[in-house]
């Protein structure tokens, strides 16, 4: 049965997305800055791979491989819970090691609390549990990627405050397929479904 790798999730805005790219080029250099010989990238160039700004999103729910004759169902839940939910604001004020400093992963970026946000993330885990998908224990913690680590050790990269905060209109949610490739991983949009624009109270 044919297969593909599929997750719910929402996506900045792209005059933001390049926005937040401009605004993390300090620590791009910082990184990439040559050793105290001048001959060769430090250790810490090494230690990053860097997130394509265009690939900039926020996972909801990761499915992994999924049965092509189960898209349908997935769309039809993105509509529901969709139309439970109005547009509303991100805004981006922390950078940290994801998903600790001790142990991480990703280096990310993290919005304020948006009870939107979380309102529409417990709608998918539970649609995606009625429909016999695995879900993902522990509280959810929303974050931007935008940059990988490397080695499970923390990189020698000294994070500080971001120098501004932006915000980002969500207004969809996004059904998205990932492939990987030699260049890393590359993300498409399977079914993008609009919140129902409620009027405000």
């Amino acid at each position: 049965m044919d297969t593909l790798r599929a997750f719910f999730a929402i996506a900045v805005e792209p005059t933001v997305a390049s926005a937040l790219y401009d605004l993390l080029k300090p620590w791009h250099v910082a990184a990439a800055q040559p050793s105290a010989q001048g001959k060769e990238p430090s250790a810490k160039g090494k230690e990053l791979r860097w997130t394509k700004v265009e690939n900039y999103h926020l996972t909801l729910a990761f499915l992994g491989d999924i049965n092509l004759v189960d898209q349908e169902a997935l769309e039809a839940l993105a509509a529901r819970c969709a139309n439970n939910i109005s547009d509303f604001d991100l805004h981006f004020d922390r950078i940290v090691y994801f998903p600790s400093s001790s142990r991480p992963r990703v280096l990310a970026l993290l919005p304020g609390a948006e009870q939107s946000l979380q309102d529409l993330q417990s709608q998918l885990q539970e649609g995606l549990k009625s429909m016999g998908y695995r879900i993902e224990k522990g509280h959810f913690r929303p974050h931007l990627t935008v940059a990988r680590v490397k080695s499970r050790r923390r990189p020698s990269l000294q994070l500080e405050n971001l120098p501004a905060h932006l915000s980002t209109r969500i207004s969809s949610l996004l059904l998205m397929r990932s492939e990987l490739t030699a260049q890393g991983s590359h993300y498409s949009v399977l079914f993008s479904q609009s919140f129902n624009h409620l009027p405000s109270e």
